[in-house]
């Protein structure tokens, strides 16, 4: 008696394309999972201050002005609704 079953199995040639798809499944629900923080913690770890010190601090150090430019964005990721809008706008332009 030989036995059959019904349930199909998958080649070597499907397992083959089956792992690259479930790694890059992996790291975008991973990237999904720890996104949400990662926002906030930039802005905690960033400064921002609006003295003309600072400012001329900021433009001593070359990149200074995209430096200043960027800290004055991120302050605005304290709240996530805002910082998305404001980010949004940013990228439109």
């Amino acid at each position: 008696m030989q036995h059959t079953s019904s349930s199909p199995t998958c080649s070597a040639a499907c397992r083959s394309r089956l792992w690259p798809t479930l790694l890059i499944l992996a790291a975008v629900s991973l990237y999904w999972i720890y996104q949400a923080d990662m926002i906030y913690k930039i802005q905690a770890e960033t400064l921002f201050l609006s003295g003309p010190s600072f400012f001329a601090d900021m433009l001593a150090q070359p990149g200074g002005l995209l430096t200043y430019a960027s800290r004055f964005l991120t302050q605005f990721c304290y709240y996530p609704g805002i910082g998305a809008v404001t980010l949004a706008l940013f990228a439109a332009l």
